[in-house]
């Protein structure tokens, strides 16, 4: 069963600055964890002046398991950089029908 985290961001300072320490910071982490097959795919989001969203979809849930651990480092470091708060929601993607 595949699974899907969602992390939630808000900063101090704007969206555009934001997005270019996460390119610089996390982008090489995201597509080195992409082509190990850990992450399946992931895509940002901006929700507001100061605010976005990543999602990431993961094929199995040891997988994102794996890549937290792994990009735990370079999000806490973007997060203290820009003095920002982050909320990460995850859980299994069920299909029906």
């Amino acid at each position: 069963m595949s699974y899907t985290s969602v992390m939630v961001m808000e900063s101090t300072a704007t969206y555009a600055e934001g997005l270019r320490s996460f390119k610089k910071n996390a982008q090489p982490g995201l597509e080195a964890a992409k082509k190990a097959g850990v992450l399946n795919s992931w895509s940002v989001v901006q929700t507001g002046k100061h605010s976005g969203l990543a999602i990431f979809h993961y094929p199995n849930k040891t997988a994102r398991n794996k890549f937290a651990k792994a990009m735990a480092a370079s999000r806490d470091s973007q997060a203290e950089e820009l003095g920002m708060q982050i909320w990460i929601h995850h859980g299994p993607v069920k299909i029906s029908g």
